[in-house]
């Protein structure tokens, strides 16, 4: 669409879906997302908006992390530790 917004096109089912996608000005973070979807995979499309569905206004989910690390070096050679 323009520099900080794009438009996802998802499968879903036989169908597409599209979801608005808004970036931070540095294009690294995602601010803000948009889809009419189906709540229950069927019936009317409601409006969801960063995973808040806009007829209850309650997050969908809340995810949370405590560390990320990225392009880690592995050591292959050490054994699989079991449970």
């Amino acid at each position: 669409m323009d520099n900080d917004s794009a438009f996802l096109v998802v499968p879903f089912g036989d169908q597409e879906e599209r979801f608005l996608v808004r970036f931070d000005s540095t294009g690294s973070k995602i601010l803000y997302w948009a889809v009419m979807r189906y709540k229950n995979g069927e019936g009317k499309k409601i409006l969801w908006i960063n995973g808040t569905w806009m007829d209850d206004g309650r997050p969908w989910a809340d995810f949370r992390t405590e560390d990320i690390l990225f392009n880690v070096d592995v050591d292959v050679s050490l054994p699989a530790k079991g449970p």
